[in-house]
């Protein structure tokens, strides 16, 4: 639908024309891309700000069943709840940024975010819509039966089941307990404290160096005179006079 008038530059200055012409709180539709992920709640928005004008401008387009759609209450209420959660987790993903965040700080957001869903959830079995605040405009401007209604809150309810299914398989509980420590030292119970881990073995001893020196001086145990007389005499030099050696 909205590709259908911003992929054509023609389809969207007639649509632009048209917003004007109708005195619409806005000329243009706006695109989503998953580089800027942020943007898909605006889009959503849009297309609901500008029902009528988009009604009326794929009925002169010819498309019959985008028309159809825009004029169903149950889609129109569908697009409402889905502008409401997303914009909910845009508030959560805002939040989860930020230089002072950390690991504490988002399994806070998280925890508290995964109650809300479970609060909804069990509100929406039941046919309560009361946070979900552009859903009760909606609902008051359309007139719902039982079983329609009984439609809308068993949708709603099993979409944030399978909401809170894939945060609870993408983010895992973690041990809160340890958290205390960080949190108040002072009151932290004691089994909160890991033990100090063990200390290091003992680096093992240096391996025995090789020993180099001739089998005569391993069995003398020392070095001797007779053993550098005897060295010296197998390597071709002079023996040195003992009397002259020692003045």
């Amino acid at each position: 639908m909205v590709n259908h008038i911003k992929s054509s530059a023609l389809n969207t200055r007639l649509f632009r024309l048209l917003c004007q012409e109708m005195d619409a709180d806005h000329n243009n539709l706006l695109f989503y891309t998953q580089l800027r992920w942020l943007s898909r709640v605006n889009l959503l928005l849009r297309v609901y700000e500008l029902k009528d004008e988009l009604k009326e401008f794929l009925r002169t387009q010819g498309k019959t069943a985008w028309v159809v759609l825009l004029e169903s209450d149950s889609w129109l209420s569908e697009l409402c709840y889905l502008v409401d959660i997303v914009e909910s987790l845009n508030v959560l993903n805002c939040s989860l940024q930020g230089k002072d965040a950390n690991l504490m700080i988002f399994h806070d957001k998280m925890s508290g975010f995964l109650v809300t869903l479970k609060l909804l959830a069990d509100k929406a079995a039941v046919k309560r819509f009361s946070l979900y605040p552009r859903l009760v405009e909606h609902l008051t401007t359309c007139l719902y039966d039982d079983t329609e209604l009984d439609s809308l809150s068993g949708e709603i309810a099993c979409h944030l089941r399978s909401l809170i299914e894939q945060f609870e398989h993408y983010f895992p509980e973690l041990d809160v307990q340890s958290f205390s420590v960080v949190r108040d030292p002072f009151t932290a119970p004691l089994d909160s404290i890991a033990a100090p881990p063990p200390p290091p073995p003992p680096p093992p001893p240096p391996p025995p160096r090789a020993c180099t020196a001739p089998a005569g001086f391993r069995s003398a145990g020392s070095c001797t005179d007779e053993f550098v007389v005897d060295i010296l005499v197998q390597n071709g030099s002079e023996v040195p006079d003992p009397v002259t050696a020692r003045h």
